[in-house]
This record gives structure tokens, C-alpha cells and sequence, in this order.
């Protein structure tokens, strides 16, 4: 049957013309294309802001957490986390004993000689290593209590130049406590040696 031109032409374009459906699956591929930078910049300036205050909470946390317990003592913290990370780290002892004096005999080779301090007490010497602190030669000793746990007691030549102004006990100083990786650390100055002696467990000789 013959079809007038205007029949034909409207036709066509009903042929050519997208659904309800279709026009939604086209539009949806076209988002799915957008540069991620056109469709999420209204988020970057949140993001800003959160690691900014992110920042702004851990700087606080350093301060809180350290300056309290080292204030006067700006080299006290650093003793205290490798005196901390060696206490983790646990290498094997060189040479073992109870009785410090004996221990004492092995570290034939630093520019001191180890001392006893009544302030280390309540515990079982289990014997020592070289080791140092600040790159400096010192002595590493190990305790033990009754429950097995053990602590560390570092002694090195105290040189202010090194490690700062610390505590001294013989001028009536108290030894200064720093917590590093959740452990509390005793630091003072005896005799011309520095002391740093992990917490709650001493000896008994």
C-alpha cells in the first residue's frame, strides 16, 4: 500500500528514536565514563580536612605522651626506645650468670667498668651482652623474676655531650622515667655511668 511522504518520514524517525529504557542504559554508560576527577572533586576538599586533622591528633599524641615524662631531659626518650626495641629484639646472651660480680668480667673491653646501684634490685641476673646505645660500647644485662619475665639493664660511660642532661643520684636527683612502645624505662646517672633499666622487675643478689 502507498504511504504519503509525511507517513513515511514519521515512520523513520520512530524507528531511529530511543525508548524510555534505552535512554536510561546510554546515560548511565556515559557516567560510568566521566574522568573520576569531573564526578568526585566536590569530595576532595573533605579529604583535606581530614588528613590535616589527622596530622594535627597524632602531633598532639607525640607531645602528650613524651614531653610530660622527659620535660628537662630532651635525649631521655631516644635513650629509652632503643634501650626498648634491644629489650624486644632479645639477641642471645654471651655470657650468663647470677652473681654480678662474675658477669662484670666479661665486658673487659668498654672505656668503663660496669657498677652494681642498690636502685637495680628484686630479680635474678640471667647475664649479659655487648651492645650500644647512642653508638656508644656498653654493657646489656638481663633480669629474670619468678614468673619468668624478663626486663633489660643497660650501663654505658655517661657522656653529656651524647646524651644530654640526665638525672644524677649522686646530686640528689631522681631518675626520670619514659615510656617507649608501651614499656617504662628508668634513667639516671650514677657514679659518671648512665643507668636505663626496663621497669617492675629487679634483682636479687
Amino acid at each position: 500500500m502507498n504511504r504519503s511522504l509525511k507517513q513515511v518520514t514519521r515512520s523513520y524517525y520512530d524507528e531511529i528514536s530511543l525508548s524510555d529504557t534505552q535512554l536510561q542504559q546510554l546515560m548511565a554508560m556515559q557516567q560510568a565514563t566521566e574522568p573520576v576527577s569531573e564526578r568526585k572533586v566536590s569530595y576532595w576538599p573533605h579529604a583535606g580536612w581530614a588528613c590535616a586533622l589527622l596530622v594535627l591528633v597524632l602531633w598532639g599524641a607525640q607531645w602528650l605522651l613524651v614531653v610530660p615524662v622527659a620535660e628537662g631531659y630532651p635525649k631521655a626518650y631516644s635513650i629509652a626506645r632503643e634501650v626498648v626495641d634491644n629489650h624486644f629484639n632479645r639477641k642471645p646472651l654471651e655470657t650468663r650468670g647470677q652473681n654480678f660480680s662474675q658477669v662484670r668480667q666479661y665486658f673487659s673491653q668498654l672505656q668503663f667498668k660496669p657498677i652494681f646501684s642498690d636502685r637495680v634490685s628484686g630479680g635474678w641476673l640471667t647475664g649479659g651482652r655487648y651492645c650500644s646505645l647512642e653508638s656508644i660500647p656498653a654493657a646489656q644485662f638481663r633480669l629474670q623474676d619468678s614468673q619468668g619475665q624478663e626486663q633489660t639493664w643497660y650501663e654505658v660511660d655517661y657522656n653529656p655531650e651524647v646524651f644530654g642532661p640526665l638525672p644524677d643520684v649522686d646530686k640528689g636527683a631522681e631518675p626520670v622515667t619514659v615510656y617507649a612502645r608501651g614499656v617504662a624505662v628508668d634513667i639516671w646517672v650514677e657514679r659518671g655511668v648512665l643507668f636505663a633499666v626496663t621497669r617492675d622487675v629487679v634483682t636479687q643478689y
